[in-house]
Formats: structure tokens, C-alpha cells, sequence
């Protein structure tokens, strides 16, 4: 009957036994991954916000210089908020916060999100300090959010893996998205005027 040996964030390679088979023994990996921020004109002058065993992904600078980012450190994938000191540190979810996408709306009040929480990925909504979620997607599959400069609607991919994926958009308040885009096109992102949308487009099936 196969049973776990180890509960944490190290990896672990060269699987073997001690002589006298009474203990395992194995190579251990540890990796850390760090948040940084640094001036544009100088960016050798970085300073170190966040360092942790395990990935820190999925980062969104506020309007109010705050970073919203995705972490481990709770033991499961949550969105945690923090200034630009790397201080003041609060976590806002402590369900599933997927790696599949996080986006912070441009006056800093709101964040959309990728999660599984409900069984499959869908796109929620929640204030910055972590109240009123609300789930604003309940298609096949969505993921990478992006907040128009408005605020107003949040362009995503729908469709993951064997199926198709398009570009939607869908109201804050949620509602019947419209689509962008037909097939074979995912990671979404909007011009800063918000005017413009780029995309990665599959020209062949894979």
C-alpha cells in the first residue's frame, strides 16, 4: 500500500536505501524564488520584497503601490497582498488561487482571478482586501483575466486543453460574455488605452 514520505515543497531525486534497508535515503532540492522591485533608471538598485521556498507568480502592482501576488506560503496556493516595502502583509484568499491567471483593476479596488474552487476553472471576483467574491464566469474552462483600463470588463481565454480556446469578455458585474475571437487563441492582454488587444494565436491544431 503506497503512503506519503514527505509533506513540503522540496524536491526529491536518487531514490535509495541504507545497507541495512531501514532508511531511505535521497537527494534534496530546495528552490527559492524571490519578488524584487527596482527604480527603471537604475534597475541594479533592487530591493528585495518577498523570498520563499516555493513560486511567487502571478504579481500585480496597485494604483496605491501595493503588490498583489500569488504564494505557497500558507501551504496552498492563495493571493496575498503586501506594499512596496514587501511589508504589511495579508493574505486575501485562503481557497485555491490558481496559476492560471491574476489581474488587478487600474484604480486598485478589485482583482479578478483563475481558480478551481468550484470543481473547474472560472474566473472570480473579489475586493482588494479580500470581501465580496464573486464568481463572474461558468464556462467549460477560463483563465488569464485582464482588466480593461476602465474597469468596466475583463477580456479572458476560455477553452483549455483539448478544447478550443477563444478570447471572450464579460462585464465586472458578470453577465453573457462576448466573443472575441473564434478558435486557437489564448493569453490575452490590453493596451494600456485600451484600445487594442494582443494575443498568442495557434495556426495549426497541436
Amino acid at each position: 500500500e503506497a503512503s506519503a514520505i514527505t509533506n513540503d515543497f522540496s524536491e526529491y531525486s536518487s531514490l535509495g536505501l541504507t545497507a541495512d534497508s531501514s532508511q531511505l535515503v535521497a537527494v534534496q532540492t530546495n528552490e527559492r524564488f524571490g519578488l524584487y522591485v527596482a527604480p527603471s533608471s537604475d534597475i541594479e538598485k533592487q530591493k528585495q520584497l518577498a523570498s520563499e521556498s516555493g513560486e511567487l507568480t502571478n504579481f500585480c502592482w496597485t494604483a496605491n503601490n501595493r503588490v498583489v501576488y500569488r504564494t505557497i506560503a500558507s501551504g496552498s496556493p492563495s493571493a496575498w497582498l503586501m506594499d512596496a516595502q514587501g511589508e504589511a502583509r495579508k493574505q486575501l484568499s485562503t481557497e485555491v488561487l490558481t496559476e492560471k491567471g491574476l489581474s488587478v483593476s487600474r484604480d486598485g479596488n478589485q482583482i479578478v482571478f483563475a481558480s478551481n474552487r468550484s470543481g473547474r476553472f472560472n474566473l472570480w471576483r473579489m475586493d482588494v482586501d479580500g470581501g465580496n467574491l464573486t464568481k463572474l464566469t461558468d464556462g467549460p474552462g477560463e483563465a488569464f483575466p485582464q482588466f480593461s483600463p476602465t474597469g468596466r470588463w475583463v477580456v479572458y481565454q476560455s477553452g483549455m486543453g483539448n478544447v478550443t480556446s477563444t478570447i471572450l469578455r464579460v462585464p465586472i458585474e458578470g453577465g453573457e460574455p462576448v466573443e472575441l475571437t473564434n478558435k486557437h487563441s489564448i493569453a490575452p492582454a490590453i493596451s494600456r488605452d485600451g484600445q487594442l488587444i494582443a494575443y498568442f494565436y495557434l495556426d495549426k491544431d497541436i
